[in-house]
């Protein structure tokens, strides 16, 4: 993951975002889970950004889209307690994607401050052209 394509994916979260009204705080990480870019849209709620990057460091960490978790984490489902799992920095609802370039994990993405199912939008239209771009 470099800079320059950190900063075209957060680009897309933006347009995106701003298409549906809403602002979002945003976080592009490597593979080891290092910030690679961040962004705070105007009026972006603060508890928005820290959100954002464990949203994308759960989608480096387990190499599956944070949405995937929520209904198997539920109470009484299988995977229940998952989201408290490593002093509560998983995150179990939508807006965190794995990226990957040539079938490789390179990084993750994290969006945060609208509700789970726009974040995960936001999301997904941020690394839209990520693969096909390498």
């Amino acid at each position: 993951m470099n800079l320059h394509d950190a900063r075209e994916i957060l680009v897309r979260v933006e347009v995106h975002a701003r298409g549906l009204g809403i602002t979002v705080c945003a976080g592009v990480l490597d593979v080891g889970a290092n910030p690679v870019a961040t962004i705070r849209m105007d009026g972006a709620q603060l508890g928005a950004y820290p959100l954002a990057l464990q949203k994308a460091w759960t989608a480096v960490a387990f190499e599956a889209p944070t949405e995937n978790w929520a209904g198997i984490t539920a109470p009484g489902a299988p995977a229940w307690g998952f989201s408290t799992a490593l002093a509560g920095g998983v995150i179990v609802f939508g807006g965190g994607i794995p990226l990957v370039r040539d079938g490789l994990l390179v990084g993750g993405l994290g969006v945060s401050g609208s509700s789970a199912e726009n974040d995960a939008a936001c999301a997904r239209a941020g690394a839209a052209e990520f693969d096909a771009t390498g």
